[in-house]
């Protein structure tokens, strides 16, 4: 029945006019493309933007009026580019432009009462869906052997609310097509009648929300202004997350790594908190010395290096805190990485894979005055590096903690 459904949905898409294609819809169970309103296209290289909340996820507000930097420009809030009032939601990837992108889709449907209902759900590719800022459903099936999305494949039971529910959607693409279907319906997959959509023109035209903190808006920002050498903007965004930035970093390496050795090899007293800037080191077949960090872009990541296989480097800064407190290392590389504070190990991990912000979450305590972080990231292959930032319980940077710039530290030499 929903094939056929579909099939006629199709045809009145070729065929009418779109106000009675919407109708039709509706009476199938479908959410129209014109209650969507759409976001990205966000970075998905190496599926990175399935596990990265480029806005709050869990929300039930979205501001319509804030810009966010995407995978290559400053983004919007906007319309379905998708014309065809069909059901199948279509993000468009003609000639590959919007291979390993993701995008979020958010509508609100209107219900008279409270009731228990069914999403009928695909995506191609990976999928989460949030209902009422709450995650409910995702699946991190790629294309690749895992076929193109299908109608009613993944069936949801969820609580509606009476009036007005949000619906947040993130598809995440690999290559090739990259949409999704998505039907409200009763338990045994009929439709019901009297639930409404508000129109993508009602969503975009809402006021805005009280600004909320989100680290990966600011990140993504600070990336745009970097990159468009508007430094003094950058940094304005990065100082506003409590990332352990760019300028703060001294960095040493590269050590060898080969078959994984760097690991547990030290090749520095690992647990000091003093360094030598005039020391120099054996590393892979030159003497090193400690330098200051830089990279291409100031986007919170410290990025050690890309296709500089099977390496080990180290990288310290310091942090002054006003008083001795309780705080949080929000944590993460890309790939294997030990870190101590004040001379004391407080993380390790064996993992090799992407970095995310904030993937690790390591409680610590600081004390009155300067305190010293040393990090150590230990490269397989392709990317190398990491993020860290320091936040209260809540996530949220401190306002008085100064983290030094590398001139700043007064390291001894």
């Amino acid at each position: 029945m929903r094939n056929i459904s579909y099939i006629i949905a199709d045809y009145y898409a070729e065929n009418e006019t779109p106000e009675y294609v919407e109708n039709y819809l509706l009476k199938t169970g479908f959410v129209p493309e014109t209650a969507w309103i759409t976001l990205g296209p966000f970075n998905n290289k190496d599926s990175v933007g399935y596990y990265t909340a480029y806005i709050p996820e869990e929300t039930t507000q979205i501001d319509t009026t804030a810009k966010y930097y995407g995978r290559e420009k400053l983004i919007r809030w906007e319309k379905s580019s998708d014309n065809k009032v069909d059901g199948r939601y279509d993000f468009g990837n003609n000639d590959g432009i919007n291979d390993w992108s993701a995008a979020y889709v958010w509508a609100v449907v209107i219900s008279p009462d409270e009731r228990d209902i069914t999403f009928r759900f695909d995506s191609d590719d990976q999928g989460v869906i949030w209902l009422n800022g709450k995650k409910v459903f995702e699946h991190s099936r790629a294309s690749v052997g895992g076929g193109a999305a299908q109608i009613d494949r993944h069936t949801i039971p969820v609580p509606l609310k009476q009036g007005e529910n949000t619906i947040l959607v993130k598809v995440c693409n690999s290559s090739q097509s990259w949409d999704f279907y998505m039907r409200l319906t009763k338990p045994d997959g009929k439709p019901f009648g009297d639930l409404k959509f508000k129109h993508a023109d009602e969503l975009l035209n809402a006021p805005p929300p009280k600004p909320i903190f989100h680290v990966n808006v600011n990140l993504g920002l600070a990336e745009y202004y970097s990159k468009n050498n508007m430094l003094d903007k950058a940094i304005e965004q990065i100082q506003q997350t409590g990332m352990i930035h760019e300028n703060a970093w001294l960095v040493l390496g590269p050590f060898d790594n080969a078959v994984g050795i760097g690991y547990n090899t030290e090749y520095i007293p690992e647990d000091t908190t003093q360094i030598d800037l005039t020391a120099k080191y054996e590393g892979v077949g030159e003497k090193i010395s400690w330098q200051k960090f830089t990279d291409g872009v100031f986007d919170g990541f410290i990025d050690l290096g890309k296709d500089i296989n099977w390496r080990v480097s180290y990288a310290y800064a310091t942090v002054t805190s006003p008083d001795e407190r309780e705080v949080q290392f929000r944590f993460d590389s890309d790939d294997q990485s030990k870190m101590w504070l004040n001379g004391k190990e407080i993380f390790t991990n064996m993992q090799e894979q992407a970095a995310i912000v904030d993937r690790y979450t390591i409680p610590a305590k600081l004390k009155v005055g300067k305190n010293t972080l040393l990090v150590k990231v230990c490269n397989a292959e392709l990317n190398w590096g990491f993020y860290l930032r320091i936040t209260d319980a809540d996530g949220k940077p401190f306002e008085d903690l100064q983290i030094n710039d590398v001139q700043d530290m007064g390291v001894h030499k």
